[in-house]
């Protein structure tokens, strides 16, 4: 019998939509990697979007992939939008102006079923740029 080896999660991208007065819509796509000879099934992913001012950690927005096969010895990117509803988003576009970029950081854990079972964290970092914003109030945003 082969080798069963664990899935692999990442963080591929966070893209932003659009930039509201109290509000921001992202799309935040995951990636996973069934390294197997069989498929497996992501049972969830609930991930929570985070930014970071100084030494403080602040939640912006969560989110979830629900349910998705991944195929044997493949892998697939799951986009999940999201909608931040916060203060803290007009303090994360405030860091923006001001340092020119934030960094985002997502957190979760991944549920996989496959002959076993895990649950994988996950705990990766994402730049955003000014430009990134500005473009998304110009309407110029990544559909």
């Amino acid at each position: 019998m082969p080798e069963i080896k664990e899935p692999v999660v990442t963080l591929e991208r966070v893209k932003i939509h659009a930039v509201h007065l109290t509000s921001v819509d992202l799309e935040v796509t995951l990636k996973v990697l069934n390294p197997n000879p069989i498929d497996a099934i992501l049972r969830e992913l609930p991930f929570t979007v985070f930014f970071h001012t100084g030494k403080e950690q602040k939640e912006i927005a969560s989110g979830n992939t629900g349910r998705v096969e991944i195929p044997a010895d493949g892998s697939i990117e799951i986009p999940v939008p999201v909608t931040s509803y916060d203060l803290a988003v007009v303090e994360a576009l405030a860091e923006i102006v001001e340092r020119g970029g934030i960094r985002l950081e997502i957190k979760g854990n991944a549920v996989i079923d496959h002959i076993l079972g895990w649950t994988l964290p996950i705990t990766e970092t994402i730049d955003l740029t000014e430009r990134q914003v500005l473009d998304a109030l110009e309407g110029k945003g990544e559909k």
